[in-house]
């Protein structure tokens, strides 16, 4: 607004003069670009918010400005990318700036962190919709980082559970038996840790007249090494074969409720029930092949049953010398139960089953033997057989021989 004032005089000997004041009023025309007050190489505007969050929640006020006033001031505001999941919305408020709130599901572990542009608008011409990339030389627009903070809302998960695996009666102390594994989602979680919760042993069918052990006893078999989840032997295992154990594993990185639970089941085994795969290859191969090996079994039996493979080692041949091209591992099938010798060579000898053949072909798998060797009976020749039957005469004649001079004795006595 201007005011003037407006002065008529005359030229008179004595002026006369009359004075009015005149107002000017500027209307405004909308000449102006609202825009975002940042230089061009700007770094994005940063919000942090916890995951979770429920929807409706705010992430922060943001605000362009337009020279222009009154109506023509005013903005519009429309997230125009990096909102492809709807987690956001924009929302003008009565100031002429803007409320960024949460849309849609915020997991921290889905995604740490959102990068979005918001595009300011005459406030009569905000399109209801608009994806264009981030233009930096566009003041109009604008980015903002959004970082999502991590909070507990995982358990921890065991990788694989009711784990099923086998020990043999002969195996040292500290014999390591399995690697526990469980995995916390959240990304700033606490370390895992391990705990066995309970063991129980059983005898198999026919064995429950033996003595078992004591909770005490149990407790001491095995150890779990609370950081790492190895579990390992740790008492000889002799006094519970053709027993199985089950124990019961937690994992957890809080105090609480917090826990996973899994079980194993060890099967305590001699080797007089277990079979071998003979491999044309040394050991250093076969053990680098043998997880996958194992699993391409597991999968081919299309049965609820686990593969114990315990050892990787020399062939050693039928007159004790080693054959260091080869390599024998002993093994066992275990699921709701022991297989015993002629189920398991029912199932993995060459020949009863094509795609297990196709698994040997591929691993170089030469045979399937039992694992320990047969008691041969020894073959007696007819000569042996002439021999006893000339040694049972000989200790027969002697017999009545002996019998006869007895009675020859008796009988000469009474005639003297």
């Amino acid at each position: 607004n201007y005011t003037l004032l407006l002065v008529a005089q005359d030229s008179g000997l004595v002026p006369q003069h009359a004075t009015r004041q005149l107002r000017v009023t500027v209307t405004d025309i909308d000449d102006n670009k609202p825009l975002f007050k940042r230089s061009q190489d700007e770094a994005p505007e940063e919000f942090e918010i916890e995951e979770e969050l429920p929807v409706g929640s705010t992430v922060g006020v943001i605000r362009a400005v337009d020279a222009d006033v009154g109506e023509n001031a005013k903005i519009g505001y429309l997230i125009t990318y990096g909102n492809e999941d709807g987690l956001f919305g924009i929302k003008r408020l009565e100031n002429n700036s803007a409320l960024i709130n949460i849309t849609g599901r915020i997991d921290r572990e889905s995604n740490g962190e959102h990068l979005i542009t918001v595009k300011c608008f005459k406030f009569s011409a905000t399109p209801q919709s608009l994806r264009k990339m981030y233009n930096k030389q566009d003041f109009s627009e604008k980015q903002i980082r959004i970082k999502v903070r991590d909070i507990d809302d995982n358990m921890p998960v065991f990788l694989k559970n009711d784990i099923t695996i086998g020990v043999r009666i002969n195996v040292p102390h500290d014999t390591l038996l399995y690697t526990l594994s469980a995995v916390d989602e959240d990304v700033d979680a606490a370390p895992i840790t391990y705990s066995i919760e309970s063991i129980k042993f059983e005898r198999s069918i026919g064995l429950h007249n033996l003595p078992t052990a004591n909770a005490t006893t149990l407790a001491s078999a095995f150890f779990l090494d609370n950081n790492t989840g190895e579990l390992r032997t740790a008492t000889n295992m002799a006094e519970y074969y053709d027993g199985h154990f089950t124990i019961k594993v937690s994992a957890s990185n809080r105090e609480g409720d917090g826990k996973a639970f899994t079980e194993i089941q060890v099967f305590v085994v001699r080797d007089r029930g277990l079979m071998k795969f003979i491999f044309t290859q040394p050991p250093g191969e076969v053990r680098a092949g043998l997880h996958n090996f194992k699993g391409d079994i597991e999968k081919a039996l299309a049965l609820p049953i686990s593969l114990n493979i315990y050892d990787t080692t020399f062939l050693s041949k039928s007159d004790g010398s080693l054959d260091f091209s080869a390599t024998s591992s002993c093994f066992q099938l275990v699921g709701a139960h022991t297989f015993d010798l002629k189920e398991m060579e029912q199932l993995l000898l060459p020949g009863t089953n094509p795609e297990i053949d196709d698994i040997y072909h591929k691993y170089n798998v030469q045979s399937v033997q039992r694992c320990a060797p047969l008691l041969i009976k020894a073959e007696v020749t007819w000569v042996q057989l002439c021999v006893l039957a000339i040694a049972c005469f000989i200790g027969i004649a002697s017999l009545i021989s002996g019998c006869v001079l007895c009675c020859s004795y008796n009988r000469w006595q009474r005639i003297r």
